[in-house]
């Protein structure tokens, strides 16, 4: 035999803050309760977070269902709430609730109410208004509610849990700057899946909603509600369509260009900013058929000029040679030997060294010229990804420039 207590806060009250108890200061008033009857730490707490105290709704109290099991059984002594509506909202439970607990002599003691008894017709008539009371102001409560939301539903008001990259602004759907679904899109175009693209999202630092760590259900929902996936399937892997501009392209908002093919063929591939498709303030047009503009793509892409033959001895040596020299100057500098602008030059001319060393290791793997017809699609954006950091477009959707990832010299 033990004693129990009871704590319930709904999840309308817990959103809009109506004015409920918090959770904590029922736990704390029922603890004190029990603690003026005697039960110093033996005291079992319920409790039922977002949850209403509605009859219709009784299914979801798990733990108040549990409660109600220890009681039938006899294993319960007392029953502590903070209020009698914390238990019930409703007549009918609490009269279910108060003849359970009659017929196994348990007592009902809630702070506000003191002890509930039925052992006399008073007794009876005093928690019986008070469980009629508790369901009328159930029932004026869901009444208000469901007149907020006609008035917020006849003036156009978006109702409902806002999805990730929006924000509820003067009860319209507005995106949020700080949630950009292009970054997940980006993600599941490098992974290939789901999943991969979870593990990648939380490895680069950005945050879901709620938690820390990014799944593949999330990832799934997100890019299916804005229809950049395809709906069914289990969530997981899908089939990686590979496009050749994948991560290149920058539209002149800034953000990146979301390749998609409709029915999967490739002559059909459209590049997309999705900033844009949540901001009707973007620019328009804001989207790009590839093949207007991959002529443009692949004049530049044939500037690259390989060397025959690139000198590649003992390149990790070089590096260290390089490391070096930047160290010393460090230290002549910090000891006054030389002048900021002798120091300005000398770490200029050995950056540029360390990246004329990185592009001839990168150059090597770098074909002579790109064979558009006899490649795939991954093939040749991973090669137009080795030449380009990104390929910026104008306001029509033009390319009008490329920004190398190469020195000056292997491009003509």
């Amino acid at each position: 035999m033990t004693a129990v207590a009871y704590i319930r806060r709904s999840s309308r009250a817990s959103k809009a803050g109506d004015g409920e108890v918090s959770l904590a200061a029922q736990e704390s008033a029922v603890r004190e309760l029990a603690h003026r009857d005697g039960h110093n730490g033996e005291l079992m707490i319920f409790t039922d977070a977002g949850r209403s105290g509605d009859e219709a709704k009784i299914g979801k109290r798990s733990e108040y269902a549990r409660m109600l099991a220890m009681i039938e059984r006899g294993e319960v002594t007392d029953v502590y709430a903070y209020a009698l509506d914390r238990l019930h909202r409703s007549v009918i439970g609490t009269t279910k609730l108060v003849k359970a607990v009659e017929a196994h002599g348990v007592r009902i003691v809630t702070q506000r109410e003191g002890e509930v008894r039925n052992d006399s017709a008073d007794e009876w008539l005093r928690w019986t208004i008070l469980s009629t009371f508790g369901e009328y102001e159930l029932r004026i409560s869901k009444a208000r509610a469901q007149s907020r939301d006609d008035t917020r539903r006849a003036r156009g008001d978006y109702l409902g849990v806002v999805p990730y990259g929006y924000q509820r602004v003067d009860g319209k759907l507005d995106p949020n700057p700080a949630e950009d679904v292009a970054v997940i899109m980006e993600a599941y175009q490098a992974a290939g899946s789901f999943l991969g693209a979870a593990q990648r999202l939380t490895r680069a630092g950005v945050r879901p909603r709620s938690g820390e760590h990014w799944s593949d259900q999330t990832v799934a929902r997100i890019l299916r509600r804005e229809g950049l996936v395809s709906e069914g399937g289990n969530g997981r892997r899908l089939t990686r369509v590979d496009h050749y501009l994948a991560g290149i392209l920058r539209c002149v908002c800034g953000g990146p260009m979301t390749g998609m093919q409709k029915n999967r063929r490739p002559e059909w591939t459209v590049y997309i900013c999705q900033r844009a498709r949540r901001d009707p303030h973007h620019t328009r047009p804001y989207a790009i058929a590839e093949r207007k503009i991959l002529d443009w793509i692949k004049v530049e892409a044939a500037r690259l000029r390989v060397p025959e033959a690139v000198e590649l001895a003992a390149p990790d040596a070089r590096r260290d040679e390089l490391e070096e020299d930047r160290r010393r100057a460090g230290i002549a500098y910090n000891a006054r030997a030389m002048s900021d602008d002798e120091f300005s030059t000398i770490i200029k001319c050995i950056d540029d060294d360390l990246a004329r060393l990185e592009a001839a290791e990168q150059i090597v793997d770098v074909p002579q010229a790109i064979d558009w017809e006899g490649w795939d699609r991954g093939a040749v954006n991973a090669v137009l990804r080795a030449l380009f950091e990104y390929v910026e477009l104008d306001v029509d959707m033009k390319p009008v420039r490329a920004e190398w990832r190469l020195p000056s010299e292997y491009v003509a």
